[in-house]
């Protein structure tokens, strides 16, 4: 039961908050201007500054694993290349099959998984997990921006220069590797610049949730239902079984196990909606797959944990 209350604990605020969005919506308070403009400021300025911060203040002196590093950027790959080609068969509409493809493979790795992370561990927990999502962050954005490009509808098929160019500026690329590059260099920022970061980070969390709120709309549910339970499925169910089992025979146990669970279970990352807009995928579609694997994921969570701990594998 306390693991039960735990999942809750951790998903239902995120739940909660796109129900608010949803909510300001229908009572008037957002114009379609409004949320076009949101999601503007929170791919380019929020959601970046909230990557930057958590990468630049991962401690990598400390709880640093190689083999734990290779083995969930490995995983990484894998999961993102199944995910290109499941999304051709779940819909024949390139902004769709973008869509679908970080539903998939991206997790709420900033969110999310170091809230979870600290729940289970501590602050030792929080600070261990930051070390690897100081690499595993920047390389799911930069997968995840690699494939929205190869399905972006306004691209052209022999336009390579400009899918690269794409790629190297993405907000979501650039703050991500600047904040490794200036973390290794040793290079000491001021604090108000990181306290800036900071407040901007905690302010595109729950902005981009409320965003996903009022972008939800009930009506085109229906028409994508199927579409959006394959790919919950494979979000939640497929892929963490697949990483999860592999993580047990490769040995890794405790902080470690707990670490892949965090990175590979949780629901689909709140800024793939924001990512969305920003790459020209069917960010309508996007949020539906956030709203379902977060609520789908108080119970696929639950499961995981519950079964780890009874292993006595964390």
């Amino acid at each position: 039961m306390d693991n039960l209350i735990f999942s809750v604990n951790g998903i239902m605020p995120l739940f909660l908050v796109i129900a608010l969005g949803y909510l300001l919506k229908k009572c008037g308070f957002a114009s379609k201007k409004f949320i076009d403009d949101g999601n503007k400021l929170a791919a380019n300025i929020l959601i970046p500054s909230l990557l930057f911060y958590n990468v630049y203040s991962a401690d990598f002196s400390k709880t640093f694993n190689a083999s734990l590093l290779a083995f969930c950027l490995g995983g990484l790959v894998l999961t993102f290349s199944i995910a290109f080609f499941v999304a051709r068969i779940i819909s024949d509409k390139d902004s769709m099959r973008g869509a679908a493809s970080q539903g998939m493979a991206r997790s709420n790795s900033v969110i999310y998984s170091l809230e979870l992370m600290n729940n289970l561990y501590g602050a030792a927990g929080e600070r261990a997990y930051s070390v690897i999502a100081a690499f595993f962050v920047p390389m799911a954005n930069f997968l995840n921006v690699l494939i929205l490009c190869i399905y972006d509808p306004t691209r052209k098929s022999a336009d390579l220069k400009k899918t690269i160019i794409k790629i190297v500026f993405n907000p979501f690329i650039v703050a991500g590797l600047s904040a490794v590059a200036l973390n290794l260099s040793g290079l000491v920022l001021p604090s108000s610049v990181i306290s800036t970061l900071n407040n901007l980070g905690a302010i595109g969390s729950s902005f981009t949730l409320i965003l996903v709120g009022m972008d939800f709309e009930f009506g085109s549910v229906g028409k994508n239902l199927k579409k959006i339970l394959s790919v919950s499925c494979v979000k939640l169910i497929i892929f963490p079984i697949i990483m999860l089992t592999a993580a047990y025979f490769a040995g890794f146990r405790g902080t470690d196990f707990a670490i892949v669970l965090t990175g590979f279970c949780p629901p689909t990352a709140v800024a793939s909606y924001a990512m969305a807009k920003l790459m020209h995928a069917d960010s309508e579609f996007a949020g539906q797959i956030v709203i379902f694997t977060t609520l789908f994921s108080i119970l696929t969570t639950f499961i995981y944990i519950f079964v780890s701990r009874s292993l006595n594998i964390i």
